[in-house]
């Protein structure tokens, strides 16, 4: 309901933003002089309707999904996603994204890795671009050898996006192999180019983890805790957590934030 609604009034803008514009001439200089203006400026007019068209154009084709997304419908949305990229293959960023949302709502992880496989059979230049939401399999699966592997090999991969978070990832799975030197290496890397600051918390809270054997690294964690303290608070922090969870992995880390905000954070909250 709430999308018709959002339909209607947006072409009412529109329209009346278009005859607003189109009798501008008239209501100022007259209607002889609106006939010359128009006719020696139609394109402007023809481009302005075509844009109308457009925009409504995309709509109705969109209709069913936007109604099912509204009405909360997550099978209903995967039934007909799934008919749209691997029936008839119109494999698009826009479905492909809220196809792999819908999954992770309907916790069904093999799917995104299904996925993912026809993605790399059928469009292999997008696995990049969703680099971040095809890991969440392994992620859960908690493969350490499996996650190396692939998150080694998106991070070097051109075009990959969320490479911070995938880089974490890959340092992540070093540590639960025991591979320390190289995870140390990564993270401090990471610690260094990071500006997000969700990351440079987690990335701080592994990096903690090496701080007794490596006096450096006890220092850029001292002096990280510190930074991160100065500029936020327990609850301004909190809700920076919340604004990054529009990426899956934040969601699927939540516990492990958590723990390293606490962490951050206790000296204020023990006072």
């Amino acid at each position: 309901m709430k999308f018709k609604v959002i339909f209607i009034v947006f072409n009412v803008i529109i329209v009346l933003s278009f005859l607003f514009i189109f009798f501008m001439p008239y209501f100022l200089l007259g209607w002889e002089y609106t006939r010359v203006f128009w006719a020696g400026n139609w394109p402007l007019a023809a481009v302005f309707v075509a844009i109308i068209v457009g925009l409504n154009a995309y709509f109705v084709s969109n209709w069913k999904l936007f109604g099912l997304l509204e009405a909360e419908d997550w099978k209903g949305l995967t039934v007909y996603l799934e008919r749209l990229v691997f029936a008839r293959k119109k494999i698009r960023s826009q479905f492909v994204r809220i196809l792999i949302n819908t999954y992770v709502v309907l916790s069904v992880p093999e799917k995104i890795t299904e996925l993912e496989g026809f993605l790399r059979s059928e469009r292999p230049k997008m696995v990049p671009a969703f680099a971040v939401q095809f890991g969440i399999p392994r992620l859960l699966r908690n493969d350490p050898e499996e996650m190396q592997e692939y998150y080694g090999e998106m991070k070097g991969t051109r075009g990959c996006a969320d490479v911070e978070w995938i880089s974490w990832t890959y340092a992540f799975a070093l540590m639960l192999q025991k591979k320390n030197d190289e995870a140390q290496e990564h993270l401090l890397s990471l610690c260094g180019s990071t500006r997000n600051p969700v990351l440079s918390v987690i990335t701080l809270y592994l990096l903690d983890s090496f701080a007794n054997r490596d006096g450096n690294v006890k220092s850029v964690v001292d002096s990280g805790r510190d930074r991160i303290k100065k500029k936020y608070s327990h609850d301004t922090f909190s809700r920076e957590i919340e604004k990054n969870k529009t990426n899956i992995q934040v969601l699927v880390l939540s516990r492990l934030i958590q723990d390293a905000a606490d962490w951050v954070f206790d000296k204020e909250k023990a006072a």
